[in-house]
């Protein structure tokens, strides 16, 4: 028979023969106490739902009276635990006055703790790192914090989108959904299927400064809810002419507005398509690798054999959900910006200078508890800031400006490796029935990725249908040359400032 503390605007109490939820934010002001009631009868499941002015006896009582008439309770106790609540609840704005924090529903004081002392570390990102693996994603070190980083970017003013291209849509959403574990539940949005129309529909509570978790792009890219919700992503509003009716039956235009201050996590197979140059939505590849492969698989054998400790990975993801419950919201200042711009020789370099921007904006505000402020108590960006969002951001790059999804590029590098194994080197001709049983790629895989590469001009094809068909590479482009250039540009920009 104790007031819970739900949130700072909801609240729960059991009593005999009644259960009750309260909703309201509790008022600093003594004279106002209007709270929403829903109360429920343990029995028969019963409810009534009511607005109550607290302060006003006399009118809770024949309101109460009315309302439970049908049902199989004692009045006088209903009216007590009434009474009994509003004492609560005037107990807790006295707290609130004397500067007092709500203690919420299992508001845990040792993760709390810990999260604090882990946002005050040195190496917070290496133990962030850890807990992310102990709370079960394995492998993807840097993949897995940065997504982590960009989903617990909706509290701050610099949000961004994560898309991970995922050719195995299973593994794509088991990432996603793991990530999305370590956010606050309560700030989640989850979507899987949706209508063509339902995103300029929302109020502007239902998904604003909360985390939209979608596991798997296809249920919102075949309702053709994408344009909307590509629009909500890079500008934060929809604005739609709706027509309403009027009183006397007239219809007129009326405007509506969705908002919604959002970080969102989501894979898609075909990401390049739908997400190339969105000012907002970073395009993020995952490991692909043999080695990568055999890890998850030791993780699903240990799993099932109970080898692996799930009391750790539950107070890992609480923990990480704390860091993100004592992040603050704050402005950054960073004084090394302009070293973050990439050349312009670039594909989508504004766009990608950008997101770079605003990604060590969010890595300053992971280390807020850390940082300096200056007089207008704005946060200041150091170089290991900076270096750091190097470091995670860069492969992100690299998958924004490659012409492959990072796929076929997986594929084409092996290809390039296999070829320069022969004696011939970089003259070698193969056949597909070679390729696919040296790189141990189906063959509908192999023809997928073969088509891409024949299509970009990465290779030639020789020979005939009835005869079979011979490959041989003709652009040895190389990415990684590319990318060390912007290492340099990057390393050596920082290192003059």
């Amino acid at each position: 028979n104790e007031l819970v503390v739900v949130s700072e605007t909801e609240f729960e109490y059991k009593g005999d023969e009644l259960s009750y939820v309260i909703t309201g934010l509790v008022s600093s002001n003594p004279t106002h106490f209007e709270m929403q009631f829903c109360i429920t009868e343990l029995k028969t499941d019963k409810r009534v739902r009511l607005g109550l002015n607290l302060l006003d006896s006399q009118q809770v009582k024949e309101e109460l009276y009315v309302l439970t008439d049908d049902m199989d309770i004692n009045f006088s106790n209903l009216l007590l635990e009434i009474e009994t609540i509003t004492q609560e609840l005037e107990a807790l704005r006295r707290k609130k006055e004397d500067g007092y924090a709500l203690t919420e529903k299992g508001f845990s004081v040792k993760a709390n703790n810990k999260a604090k002392a882990i946002l005050k570390s040195k190496d917070m990102f290496k133990e962030i790192n850890a807990f992310i693996g102990d709370s079960g994603v394995v492998g993807e070190e840097k993949t897995r914090m940065l997504l982590y980083t960009i989903a617990g970017s909706y509290k701050f003013d610099y949000n961004l989108h994560g898309v991970v291209q995922a050719q195995n849509p299973a593994l794509g959403s088991e990432l996603v959904s793991k990530i999305a574990t370590l956010i606050p539940e309560i700030d989640q949005y989850h979507i899987d299927q949706t209508s063509t129309r339902s995103f300029r529909y929302f109020g502007n509570d239902t998904i604003n400064n909360k985390l939209i978790v979608i596991p798997d792009y296809v249920g919102v890219i075949q309702s053709k809810a994408i344009t909307d919700l590509k629009r909500l992503q890079s500008k934060g509003t929809i604005f739609t002419d709706v027509p309403k009716k009027s009183p006397n039956g007239e219809l007129h235009t009326v405007k509506q507005e969705v908002q919604s201050h959002s970080s969102s996590i989501g894979a898609c197979n075909n990401s390049k398509r739908f997400f190339e140059n969105e000012p907002r939505t970073v395009l993020i590849g995952m490991d692909n690798s043999l080695e990568q492969n055999q890890r998850l698989m030791e993780y699903d054998c240990n799993v099932m054999s109970g080898t692996i400790n799930l009391k750790q990975q539950e107070n890992a993801k609480e923990v990480l959900q704390y860091i993100v419950r004592n992040l603050e919201k704050r402005t950054v200042v960073n004084p090394f910006a302009s070293s973050l711009m990439l050349p312009s020789t670039v594909v989508n370099a504004r766009v990608l200078s950008m997101q770079l921007m605003n990604y060590t904006n969010i890595v300053t505000l992971f280390y807020q508890h850390q940082r300096k402020l200056n007089k207008k108590g704005e946060l200041i960006t150091e170089k290991t800031d900076i270096m750091l969002a190097i470091d995670l951001f860069l492969d992100a790059i690299m998958v924004n400006i490659d012409e492959l999804d990072t796929h076929t590029r997986n594929f084409f590098e092996a290809l390039k490796k296999l070829f320069l194994e022969d004696e011939n080197k970089k003259e070698t001709v193969m056949s597909s029935v070679d390729i696919r049983q040296a790189l141990n790629v189906s063959k509908s895989g192999m023809n997928r990725y073969l088509k891409v590469l024949l299509e970009m001009e990465y290779i030639s094809k020789q020979g005939h249908k009835n005869t079979g068909y011979n490959y041989k590479i003709t652009n040895w482009y190389e990415m990684n040359k590319i990318k060390d250039v912007l290492i340099e540009k990057l390393q050596v920009n920082n290192s003059e400032q």
